[in-house]
């Protein structure tokens, strides 16, 4: 086997190494951005509520 025919396949590890490494990334960041968004939307709701 040369070295270009082992190129797509070190490609293609390396693309499912990022894709899996992408997936836990995203998911630690699910959680504070949904409590962030639930911090604000309370806040409003708090604020509109102090108006009525």
């Amino acid at each position: 086997m040369t070295k270009d025919d082992q190129a797509p396949e070190q490609l293609a590890r390396r693309a499912r190494e990022l894709t899996r490494e992408d997936r836990r990334a995203d998911h630690r960041l699910f959680w504070p951005q949904l409590l962030a968004v639930l911090l604000g939307a309370g806040v409003l709701v708090v604020r509109w509520l102090w108006l009525l």
